[in-house]
Parts: C-alpha cells; structure tokens; sequence
C-alpha cells in the first residue's frame, strides 16, 4: 500500500537521476500525498524543493492517465494465476514496459 514515506523514497531516487532539472509531476488525489510530511518536504530545503506537483481534477478518473493504465493491468494481468507473488509483478512490469498507452483528454 502506497504512503508519504513510500512516495518521498521513490521520489529521491527518481530526483538522483535528474539533479540540475525542475520536475513536474501530475498526480491523483489521494490523502497522503497531502500530507503532512509532503508538505514538509516540498518547502525550501526540503528533498522535493524542485519539484512542482499538479492535482488531477478530483473524482475524474477518466481523466487520470493511470487509471488506463490499471485497467488493462487488470484485464491482462490480475486475473491470471501466477505461481508466486514476485512473478505477477513481474507480469505487470513487462506489460506496462512493453507497450504504449493511448491517453488524450
């Protein structure tokens, strides 16, 4: 289950990979990433300084590209029976890195 604190650490290793860039990320409404620890580190000094965050539109799931993206992990992923855990996020992985999602407002 996703967090604050899981969401700061992917966002340190993804900031690593772009240290001199501004980065704008768009991203859903759920409560934590209106937390209190985001908030905190989205502040002068804080590890997402140079980060800009843009809200979906509440309650707009057409509208949020991921939503096309778990919808057609669930078709082609979820409901096939893997041996262990490890190989149904490997399935996942190979899906959403093989193909191209089609999104347009």
């Amino acid at each position: 289950m996703a967090n604050s604190t899981e969401v700061l650490k992917v966002f340190k290793e993804f900031l690593k990979l772009y240290p001199d860039k501004r980065i704008a990320i768009v991203w859903d409404n759920a409560p934590f990433h209106k937390s209190k620890e985001i908030r905190q580190e989205l502040r002068k000094n804080g590890i997402l300084e140079r980060v800009h965050l843009i809200p979906m539109p509440p309650y707009a799931p057409d509208e949020n590209p991921i939503e096309h993206v778990w919808n057609t992990a669930k078709q082609k992923v979820a409901n096939i029976q893997h041996e262990t855990f490890n190989e149904t996020k490997l399935a996942f992985a190979n899906l959403i890195t093989s193909q191209k999602f089609k999104y347009s407002f």
